[in-house]
């Protein structure tokens, strides 16, 4: 149960100290959506949608950040989670999809 429950804090918390993608032998959960499953108009003739959630932290408010323009206070929050530590969390969630029956080299396929 304790590693369960750990599971779901190595991105929602914000920890320091808490478990971090660097360790294989610490998965985190996420969802999987497959669209294209039940609705033939989410993807093209042949190909598949797949949407992947994985819970994070809440995004840390900012004052400063409230006083500028959208577009300008959307790139300050995203620094919050910068494209490494996104790049991380996509590239381990593939990995772990990848371990699945049919899905081997899930990672050459897809289009963003």
């Amino acid at each position: 149960r304790d590693k369960a429950e750990k599971s779901w804090s190595v991105i929602r918390d914000n920890d320091p100290t808490a478990p971090s993608f660097d360790q294989a032998d610490f998965p985190f959960n996420f969802y999987v959506h497959r669209a294209s499953a039940t609705d033939s108009t989410a993807a093209p003739s042949g190909c598949d949608s797949v949407m992947v959630l994985v819970p994070c932290a809440t995004l840390q408010r900012d004052e400063n950040l409230s006083k500028l323009p959208r577009d300008e206070a959307i790139e300050g929050y995203k620094k919050q989670f910068d494209d490494t530590f996104v790049s991380k969390v996509r590239d381990a969630a593939i990995g772990r999809l990848e371990m699945l029956d049919g899905l081997k080299n899930l990672k050459n396929h897809i289009i963003d």
